[in-house]
C-alpha cells in the first residue's frame, strides 16, 4: 500500500502506470522476470476476488496486463486503486 499526498499523486500515479507496461511477468527462475506467481489457485483467487470487490466499490484506477508468456501458473498482475 502507498499513501500518497494528493498534489504528487497524479505524477506519481502516472510513472507507476509505465512502470507497470514494463513488468515482466513470468517463470521467477528467469532473470528477466519481475513478477512471479502466488503460491497456488486459491491464492490466486482469493487475490482476484479482493480485486474484484475494490473495482465493484468504483476504486480501481489501472492493472498491468497479463503476460502471454504467463498463461500457465498462478499469476496476478498489480493494480492501482484510489482510496479516499
Amino acid at each position: 500500500m502507498l499513501y500518497l499526498q494528493e498534489d504528487i499523486a497524479d505524477g506519481m500515479i502516472t510513472m507507476l502506470k509505465g512502470a507497470m507496461a514494463e513488468l515482466s511477468t513470468g517463470d521467477p527462475g528467469l532473470l528477466n522476470n519481475d513478477l512471479g506467481p502466488v503460491i497456488d489457485e486459491l491464492a490466486r483467487q482469493n487475490t482476484i476476488n479482493h480485486i474484484e470487490q475494490q473495482r465493484a466499490a468504483g476504486r480501481k484506477i489501472h492493472r498491468a496486463p497479463l503476460a502471454k508468456s504467463a498463461d500457465k501458473g498462478y499469476f496476478v498482475t498489480p493494480d492501482i486503486w484510489g482510496i479516499i
